[in-house]
């Protein structure tokens, strides 16, 4: 149940990703948000073991760090 409550918040916060770059995004990056979208929406459907729904949304989580290089570099500012 706490794995689901986590995957919601991710799912919520990359709707508002997506809400919030819908305008300024390159193509690659919305594809990435869309696909990134469907897979925790998929894996808060199935129910997946935990350790697994968390390693499978770290996965959709690192993709969508790959597209959106400002994102990395303000996490990078923030860890030191």
């Amino acid at each position: 149940m706490e794995t689901t409550n986590l995957l919601k918040k991710v799912l919520h916060s990359l709707e508002a990703v997506q809400a919030s770059t819908s305008d300024t995004a390159e193509p690659s990056v919305r594809e990435q948000l869309d696909e990134a979208i469907s897979d925790i929406q998929q894996l808060i459907e199935d129910g997946d073991s935990d350790e697994d729904a968390r390693s499978k949304a770290l996965a959709c989580l690192g993709r969508v760090f790959d597209k959106m290089p400002s994102i990395v570099a303000i996490i990078k500012l923030f860890s030191g």
